[in-house]
């Protein structure tokens, strides 16, 4: 469902109780590298949607998830208010 630097929220078919540990592996799209990361839930409801937190990730794949995740705020931002934010010569 959505993804950040600290975690992410999903939709799955199975009920967690908040606390347990769980592996995640997952793709971006996109992008050719497998993550598998150790997480915890943080949250499930009964509608099959669950929150989780990663524990640890591994240097390499932490780059990799902040440099997918900054190309994606950089697409979703209007391009009047990118302008604001690019540097002047």
């Amino acid at each position: 469902m959505n993804i950040s630097e600290g975690g992410l929220a999903v939709t799955t078919t199975v009920t967690f109780d908040p606390g347990a540990a769980v592996t995640v592996k997952f793709t971006l799209p996109s992008e050719p590298t497998a993550f598998n990361i150790d997480a915890e839930i943080c949250w499930c409801d009964k509608k099959g949607h669950a929150g989780l937190h990663f524990r640890s990730i591994p240097h390499n794949q932490l780059v990799l998830l902040q440099d997918w995740l900054s190309r994606k705020i950089e697409q979703g931002i209007p391009e009047p208010v990118a302008r604001l934010f690019k540097k002047v010569p």
